[in-house]
């Protein structure tokens, strides 16, 4: 049951936005060293830094991994790579969720199955799919990632931006999603 609100506590201040480090409660453990291994430099989440603010332990990074098209149109693979300094191993996972200009749900949320990660590691999580047959508009697709150990917990949010135009998917910068979108108008449902 304590896993399972941790992983609640997580994934409720990931939606308050930014990233919390939440000390746990349980007895401390002799902190384990993991064996070396070669892993990449870590990686930045760029629409979340802010210069001069806190860096979080916990990173993620959405890379295009396929374009696919089909009698629908075309649909796109996102690879989520991970990486966390908390300080031990820990297990990390997402919540997905998709919503077009205007804030109506496209696709409800999906749940990555669990990643391990030891400190400093990368590591590759189940892939994320923007669907084909989407009409024409934009969409933003928000993720929430969670990591929890033995004595720390961690959150982190990031926002993908995305057009569909004729059938094609096509990733854009926050900017000029916001001023080619319906985000800012106001909008009657």
């Amino acid at each position: 049951m304590k896993e399972l609100t941790s992983w609640a506590l997580c994934f409720a201040l990931g939606g308050l936005g930014g990233s919390a480090l939440i000390p746990s409660t349980e007895p401390s453990r002799p902190q384990e060293k993991p064996l070396p291994s070669p892993t990449a430099p870590a990686v930045s989440t760029p629409n979340l830094d802010c210069i001069g603010g806190m860096e979080s332990p916990l990173k993620v990074e959405l890379t295009p991994e396929a374009y696919r098209t089909g009698p629908e149109g075309q649909s796109l693979e996102l690879r989520p790579t991970l990486s966390s300094h908390l300080g031990e191993p820990v297990r990390a996972m997402y919540a997905f969720r998709l919503m077009d200009d205007v804030g109506h749900v496209v696709e409800d949320t999906r749940y990555s199955p669990a990643v391990k990660l030891k400190e400093g590691e990368q590591g590759t999580a189940e892939r994320i799919v923007i669907p084909a047959g989407l009409p024409d508009g934009f969409y933003r697709g928000f993720l929430n990632l969670a990591a929890a150990g033995s004595r720390t917990q961690a959150s982190e949010q990031l926002q993908v931006f995305l057009e569909v135009r004729g059938g094609e998917v096509l990733l854009l910068e926050g900017d000029d999603w916001h001023m080619r979108s319906r985000s800012n108008q106001a909008v009657r449902r």
